[in-house]
């Protein structure tokens, strides 16, 4: 058998290490950043009939069976949308948000959004009248809109009267894992009238299993689930948005009775 001195050498050790591990968790707080991304949206450089987006750009084209380029969620209209997205296992701190949008014929270099109003539900918006954990429809959270270096187009019909453009918010809010609804609505500038919402679009597909987007009337008070083409209702659509948030890894400090060893003396073979 080794000396009595080797194990207590040994815990020593590795209580120094578990602590400097602990400290350095605890320093960098562990916040691992992180993205969500609620449904794709640019269907490639080439459209469907083979012709290439502009430089710098992909389109992003209706497919085959649907017929709507995108919804209102326009306040100047009285209309938002609505979606939900599911926090796994670790509680996020969400700091942005991001969303799409364009204005048809709209050619200007700068975003003509200029407005982004959101409210957040840990449960569905439509069912009943629940409050909003976050969020709400008055204020103005757009911290930035650029372009999103997308056209939106329809089915073989390339054209670049609708750029799309990423709508942002900075936003602070912790979000325990469960079910959450988003709901949105956007503005844009004076003197223009086109406000719409592309719809998430993948190559060869209609809808998508789980996709469940509601539009909400806030003048008549009333939802209706999104759905879009031939075959509604079974087309049922989703949106694309993004979720910037971290999630807190490592916090705190090692449990010492589950790092002492148990035993004075280590043999070869022998479980301490």
């Amino acid at each position: 058998m080794y000396s009595n001195a080797t194990p207590k050498r040994m815990t020593g050790f590795i209580k120094a290490t578990l602590a400097i591990l602990g400290m350095f968790c605890l320093m960098i707080n562990a916040v691992v950043a992180q993205q969500y991304v609620n449904g794709n949206l640019s269907t490639g450089a080439n459209s469907s009939n083979g012709q290439a987006a502009p430089a710098g750009f992909t389109w992003s084209e209706v497919q085959t069976g649907n017929t709507n380029a995108g919804f209102g969620a326009n306040i100047a209209a009285g209309l938002t949308l609505a979606d939900d997205f599911t926090v796994n296992v670790a509680t996020w701190t969400v700091t942005k948000m991001t969303f799409f949008a364009y204005s048809t014929n709209y050619s200007g270099a700068a975003s003509p959004f200029n407005d982004l109003r959101l409210q957040i539900f840990n449960t569905d918006p439509s069912v009943g009248t629940p409050t909003p954990i976050f969020g709400d429809l008055t204020t103005n959270r757009l911290t930035s809109s650029s372009s999103a270096g997308m056209y939106r187009i329809f089915t073989a019909t390339p054209g670049t009267t609708r750029q799309i453009w990423k709508l942002e918010a900075n936003i602070n809010v912790v979000l325990p894992p469960g079910t959450y609804w988003v709901e949105w609505q956007t503005g844009v500038g004076t003197g223009i009238t086109s406000n719409f919402s592309p719809s998430s679009t993948v190559v060869g597909t209609t809808t998508q299993p789980g996709n469940n987007a509601k539009q909400h009337d806030l003048t008549a008070n009333s939802w209706s689930a999104v759905a879009d083409g031939t075959t509604i209702p079974n087309n049922f659509q989703d949106f694309p948005f993004i979720i910037n948030y971290g999630t807190n890894a490592c916090t705190g400090t090692p449990d010492p009775g589950n790092t002492i060893s148990s035993v004075n003396s280590i043999c070869p073979n022998t479980p301490f």
